[in-house]
């Protein structure tokens, strides 16, 4: 079995990308490697971590917002607005919807 920590993290980082193209699960990617598999879903988890964005919260209380389409087919664009939180989750509210509910509900966010 291979020792992770004699690793670079260019050698993680090709395993990781390796294993992405393979279509193997994390262990058995592991296992054909010679890898320990709990290191290597270690590796895995913070890669994953670094992909999420943090939300910007600047010192005014503004929270950084992307507008973008609609992933929702049954809903226009005029019917709803879409949220995207950093945890990938969408939250669709009626674009009935007031701006302080909206301000409100984005600052219990944080």
């Amino acid at each position: 079995m291979l020792r992770a920590k004699g690793m670079s993290k260019e050698q993680k980082a090709a395993h990781l990308a390796e294993h992405e193209k393979s279509g193997l699960s994390g262990a058995k990617y592991a296992a054909s490697k010679g890898l320990n598999v709990s290191s290597f879903y270690n590796w895995l988890s913070n890669k994953n971590r670094k992909k999420v964005p943090k939300p910007v919260v600047s010192n005014s209380g503004f929270v950084k917002v992307k507008i973008g389409g609609l992933h929702n087919p049954h809903l226009k664009h005029s019917e709803a607005i879409c949220l995207k939180l950093t945890s990938g989750q969408m939250l669709e509210f009626p674009s009935s919807v007031s701006p302080q509910y909206l301000a409100q509900f984005v600052r219990a966010l944080n």
